[in-house]
């Protein structure tokens, strides 16, 4: 140790053996320069492992390289490897290998981490278990294997068409699960590589075809499939829609009047209760799709007619004692029998239970065709009393 008020340092050495004169040696007087111990180094950019690759050597570079000197270290032998005096070190022994460097005013770093030395070469693939080509089958799931020779650090599957072959590498790499999700009209191309020391394999890979996977949609119907009459806001009629063949369907469009509904009409059956208001014919059919990607994606059922009239039947009014009120921007009152008798004999005789007459019996009960109209229930005009907007 050299206390730090010292600039200068001489040494001198005294030899003494018995029976001869002394001998005495001294150095010349020289200034002392500070030093610092070098910070550690790192080998490979602290990689565990360099390979030997066949008959090519594993190169180790100790990532400092402003030492003025190096000494590698083979398995924590005592003694640095001869002529390894670089920060580059080629070798063809495996073994543990470490390094140190002094810096130029001769101060040594630590020994740095080891690095594994080992023997290895390109990697070959073979498969152990192969995509096969009834494999792609919607919707199935299939484990495929390969073999590394030498083994291999990692691995990486691939499918030419993610979105209709999921793949999902397994935990020991050289496995992958790979499900089948719609089926396409191309070959899907499953291929894997792997990555060791001395590199990555050359890609290896099996193309298959799914498209069988998925049945097209065919022998479409609907239910029911004859013309339709229905009263204006009174029936309602559920529609269905199927296929006799195909993979099952996943959706359906329903369409009214060739406009497809925006609501609740994805189901395989549409109730019309909601759409056919106007006293019209209108039409209905639905578009039926599974996971057949052909063009135009979908196929279509037969289309329907549904007439929609007026209301016939007729509404009684009520006993005078009930006070009628229509509200609404228009009410229409399809009368077509008054009020009669009840002894079926076609006469009159003030009873309101009586037989029905039609109106061209009875025209003086109605004052003709005008905004309102006034409706007595028997000739006292006690019964009943209702004024309608037409």
């Amino acid at each position: 140790m050299v206390p730090s008020n010292v600039s200068n340092l001489l040494i001198s050495l005294t030899v003494r053996i018995p029976g001869y004169c002394p001998v005495s040696v001294s150095s010349s007087e020289n200034p002392i320069i500070q030093g610092n111990t070098p910070d550690n180094t790192i080998i490979n950019s602290g990689d565990a492992k360099a390979y030997i690759c066949s008959d090519n050597p594993a190169m180790l570079l100790a990532g400092a390289t402003a030492g003025t000197v190096y000494e590698w270290f083979l398995n924590d032998g005592p003694n640095p490897i001869a002529g390894a005096t670089t920060h580059t070190l080629s070798t063809l022994i495996q073994g543990n290998y470490t390094v140190r460097y002094s810096n130029a005013v001769g101060c040594w770093s630590d020994l740095s981490a080891a690095i594994a030395v080992e023997q290895s070469a390109a990697i070959t693939l073979i498969w152990v278990s192969a995509p096969q080509a009834g494999d792609g089958v919607w919707p199935n799931s299939k484990t495929y294997e390969v073999n590394a020779s030498p083994s291999a650090d990692s691995y990486e599957w691939t499918a030419s068409h993610p979105s209709a072959a999921n793949v999902t590498p397994m935990s020991n790499g050289r496995m992958a699960l790979v499900k089948y999700a719609t089926g396409i009209v191309e070959d899907i191309t499953i291929s894997v590589k792997a990555t060791n020391g001395c590199g990555t394999s050359d890609i290896t890979s099996t193309t298959i075809n799914v498209k069988s996977g998925c049945t097209p949609l065919s022998s479409l119907v609907i239910s029911p499939n004859t013309a339709q009459a229905v009263t204006q806001n009174r029936t309602a009629i559920t529609f269905s829609a199927s296929a006799n063949t195909g993979t099952p369907a996943t959706f359906h469009e329903w369409f009214v009047d060739g406009v497809s509904v925006s609501s609740g009409a994805t189901a395989n059956t549409y109730t019309t209760s909601s759409t056919l208001s106007t006293t019209q014919t209108h039409t209905i059919y639905c578009r039926i799709a599974n996971c057949d990607l052909t063009s135009p994606g979908y196929k279509q059922t037969p289309t329907v007619n549904i007439s929609v009239a007026i209301d016939p039947t007729l509404a009684p009014l009520p006993p005078a004692a009930i006070v009628t009120t229509f509200y609404g921007e228009k009410t229409c009152l399809d009368v077509h029998k008054t009020a009669g008798d009840g002894n079926g004999d076609g006469a009159d005789n003030n009873s309101w239970a009586g037989d029905r007459l039609p109106l061209n019996v009875r025209p003086d009960d109605f004052a003709g065709s005008k905004r309102a109209f006034t409706y007595t229930s028997s000739k006292d005009h006690s019964e009943a009393t209702g004024q309608v907007p037409v």
